[in-house]
């Protein structure tokens, strides 16, 4: 059963790296899959009022507008009224070291306006009205993501990290920075940036359990910080109790880097609050991060606390967490590869303060007594990117990772009744790109506690990631998304078990009884990218297929019965919302323990969420198991 799981698996993905040579190598007669639409625009023409209502609902992207498609020429028109201007991204090594005059920028609304096209403004009632209700951002936010400022020597590398960090931003759309000599002749530029900015507020809610209302700003008055409020209740009764949650984000402080958060959740089942500041390795060419947070948790629950026996409890515990780190360029190169080539060290103080009622004999590992725990971490990581689209967004600048990272931690953990223990792990991340082929992930992490030479609460994760290269079938656009992940346990404690359940494994699967210590998965997904466009909203068909296994350490998952899932629908998404995208998904379970066999379930796959696994340092710790 499970050599044909694979069988199929490597089939698809044959036949889908097949039919990407084909669809290159293979030219076809088109016929005009948009006739139906061209229709709709002829006969709304004969009426001006029907013709705005057709503009502010339909958008078609022509293919002077996508970058990706073949051009088509067009015979030139004897009346030409104005020509129109692009922006340019040119080489900017030519100006390294030249001294930066001055510094314009030009934020624009989400409706309407084009990144590139500086002539292309909104031209219908729909797009006007709503960038009334938009705040755009400050330029004092967008300076505050600058690695460079006036009066600096321009180095086109800082340039280059300065629109990527914009762009990883929730209310940025899209970015571009150029430079212009600041003179026909001179050894001074001026540098040219010019974002456009999403929706930033967005709602939220949930019905059944728990009812749930919410808003969400990512840009409040265009400052670039974020506010999210919630109101929820378990029932609809009088007797009902309205719980509130709540954070409060303020990014990059006066270009210092450093981010501000703060939040809490009256809940009497999850009741937290904590304050935080954090300014993390953001770009290859970071020397310092740190971060320094405080938090408090008062969470009732039941625990396993033996092999038959369970306790009752509230687990009330404060946590303290300081680290920082420095990094070092490893070459003195001028080339990118080089220089985001670093050497980084850094170290950590975690303090957890339970006021839990669990006996020290009832908790296996004295993972809910006071502890002090010390990290340290020595890394060599290599950090590039390189610019596509069509990945997880739809038309929009993306900036993939590539490069490699390998970390060694080590760390130190005290614990009552004088039983300290070590704790040693290794972590190693690839992340490389064939042009026009595939972008390949994968990685290996493992660690482990050692108590008088015993391996505790010990863990090794595996995982590989691919996608293929953007296949062009006439308008239409499809790439191919391949993932897996195992995890194996070692030592756990009784509490400490993990399942193959939503997002620990396959979407929209969740058994009450399949746990364990271990577990395999692998997902295939098929995404298309359709041309058209209602209110906003693009189009992309999508595919998925599912399979995972469990096991214990007596009994591995590759021992046990898999579990496929199948599921079939359609995303929509706008680029300009920050809350961008829904979608409708149909999904097929052969069998899920506990629950039955032949289980239908309706949107139970977010494909949005699938994302690779990043390589960048952080603050050192444990490996994860989950």
């Amino acid at each position: 059963m499970r050599i044909s799981f694979a069988i199929i698996f490597l089939f698809l993905f044959y036949f889908n790296t097949i039919a990407q040579v084909d669809s290159v190598t293979k030219e076809r007669t088109k016929r005009d899959s948009l006739y139906l639409y061209k229709k709709i625009e002829k006969l709304s023409k004969r009426n001006r009022w029907i013709y705005e209502a057709y503009k502010s609902v339909f958008t078609y992207k022509s293919p002077a507008e996508d970058t990706t498609a073949k051009k088509i020429v067009i015979p030139k028109k004897t009346n030409i009224v104005r020509k129109r201007k692009t922006v340019r991204i040119i080489d900017m090594s030519d100006y390294d070291g030249m001294i930066i005059k001055d510094i314009f920028i030009t934020s624009l609304d989400p409706s309407g306006y084009s990144i590139t096209d500086t002539l292309r403004k909104p031209e219908n009632f729909a797009e006007k009205a709503a960038n009334l209700a938009h705040i755009k951002s400050k330029r004092f936010t967008i300076r505050n993501h600058l690695l460079f400022k006036r009066g600096d020597s321009l180095d086109h590398f800082k340039v280059k990290e300065s629109e990527r960090i914009i762009r990883t931003s929730a209310y940025i759309h899209d970015a571009i920075i150029k430079v212009e000599p600041a003179a026909p002749s001179g050894d001074s530029v001026n540098v040219f940036i010019r974002t456009q900015d999403r929706w930033s507020i967005s709602p939220s809610y949930n019905y059944g359990g728990p009812w749930t209302i919410g808003l969400k700003d990512d840009n409040i008055f265009g400052f670039g910080q974020s506010v999210e409020q919630s109101a929820y209740t378990k029932g609809l009764s009088k007797d009902s109790t309205i719980y509130y949650k709540g954070t409060y984000v303020v990014p990059y402080i006066r270009n210092t880097f450093i981010t501000a958060l703060g939040f809490y959740n009256t809940d009497k089942l999850n009741h937290n609050k904590g304050f935080a500041l954090l300014r993390p390795f953001y770009s290859p060419l970071t020397r310092w991060a740190g971060g320094a947070d405080i938090s408090n948790f008062i969470i009732p629950t039941v625990l396993k606390t033996s092999d038959s026996l369970f306790d009752a409890v509230t687990l009330d515990y404060t946590n303290l967490d300081l680290w920082n780190g420095w990094s070092f360029p490893v070459f003195k190169s001028k080339e990118t590869s080089k220089r985001g080539t670093r050497f980084i060290v850094a170290g950590r103080y975690f303090h957890q303060d339970y006021n839990s009622t669990i006996k020290p004999a009832h908790d296996k590992f004295l993972t809910y007594q006071t502890t002090d725990t010390y990290f340290a971490s020595i890394s060599l990581s290599q950090r590039k990117y390189y610019k596509d689209k069509y990945i997880y967004r739809f038309g929009t600048t993306e900036d993939v990772p590539t490069g490699f990272l390998i970390s060694l931690i080590s760390g130190i953990q005290n614990r009552p009744l004088g039983t300290n223990r070590t704790y040693g792990g290794i972590r190693c991340v690839f992340n490389g790109h064939l042009p026009n082929l595939i972008y390949v992930n994968m990685y290996v992490e493992s660690g482990s506690y050692v108590n008088h030479g015993n391996m505790e609460q010990a863990v090794t994760r595996l995982g590989f990631g691919t996608f293929t290269s953007l296949i062009n079938i006439g308008r239409w656009k499809w790439r191919q998304f391949l993932v897996s992940e195992t995890t194996y346990g070692i030592n756990r404690g009784f509490n400490e078990r993990i399942s193959i359940n939503n997002e620990s494994g396959l979407r929209g699967f969740s058994s009450p009884t399949l746990v364990g210590t271990n577990k395999f998965i692998v997902y295939l997904q098929t995404q298309l990218y359709l041309p058209y466009q209602v209110l906003g909203f693009s189009f992309a068909p999508v595919m998925y297929v599912g399979l995972g296994m469990v096991g214990t350490e007596d009994n591995l998952f590759i021992k046990n019965q898999p579990f496929p899932v199948f599921a079939l629908g359609v995303q929509f998404r706008n680029e300009l919302l920050v809350f961008n995208t829904f979608q409708f998904t149909f999904g097929f379970y052969p069998e899920i323990p506990g629950v039955g066999y032949s289980v239908f379930k309706f949107n139970p796959v977010r494909t949005y969420d699938l994302q690779f696994r990043q390589f960048y340092v952080d603050k050192p710790g444990e490996i994860p198991y989950y």
